[in-house]
């Protein structure tokens, strides 16, 4: 019993310090919106990204088939 009771104190100031989850922020995301500027024929002409929480997004996006720009960048929630 004494070993369990500095076990226990030891767990219970680590779920204390540990960060709480905040369930409004993991609900914020941003689209990014990207139109093709150069690439492969059968690349399609708009690409769509989603970044987790309220971010810029990135002004170029170089993917194996193509070249894009930045068009469109929504925060949601």
């Amino acid at each position: 019993m004494k070993k369990l009771a500095p076990l226990s104190a030891a767990l219970l100031m680590s779920f204390m310090a540990a960060p709480s989850f905040d369930a409004q922020a993991a609900e914020q995301y941003t689209q990014c919106t990207y139109k093709k500027v150069a690439g492969a024929p059968w690349a399609g002409e708009y690409r769509y990204t989603q970044l987790s929480g309220h971010v810029t997004c990135p002004a170029n996006l170089a993917v194996t088939i193509g070249y894009y720009k930045l068009i469109s960048q929504r925060h949601i929630n």
